[in-house]
């Protein structure tokens, strides 16, 4: 089953009475490290398929793709992080469900190829600007 994805942003804007508050996210953590044949150009353009795609189609509401840097005391961390937002629990394991139905299939058939390494993690929101 997709699904339409939501607005671009690290939090969901709630409007309630004429007010916004802002709601923690659930997010899914993937650390990556490329293949050594592939150039960060290729993984942005793959990446930004697969994104397109998520957010269109599969509840993602927002992203981050990080590369990690200065990692002296951490060597094993991989050299890139995603982080893909969803509104809650409940939409990033509907989202997670449909994607394990497809992973074989384009663009994501094309994100397991290009990586060498990688490890997930899921996360909730504990301090939002809203709390903080």
């Amino acid at each position: 089953m997709r699904q339409q994805g939501r607005d671009r942003h690290r939090h969901r804007a709630v409007e309630t009475n004429g007010n916004v508050i802002e709601q923690p996210m659930y997010s899914y953590h993937v650390y990556f490290s490329l293949n050594q044949s592939v150039t960060r150009a290729k993984m942005e353009t793959v990446m930004g398929s697969f994104v397109a795609e998520e957010m269109q189609d599969n509840l993602m509401t927002g992203y981050r793709l990080l590369h990690m840097k200065d990692k002296a005391s951490s060597q094993e961390i991989p050299d890139y992080h995603f982080i893909a937002d969803y509104a809650s629990a409940e939409d990033g394991t509907i989202a997670l469900k449909d994607l394990a139905t497809r992973y074989r299939e384009e663009p994501h058939a094309s994100l397991m190829r290009i990586v060498s390494d990688f490890r997930v993690a899921f996360s909730d929101d504990l301090i939002t600007p809203e709390s903080a």
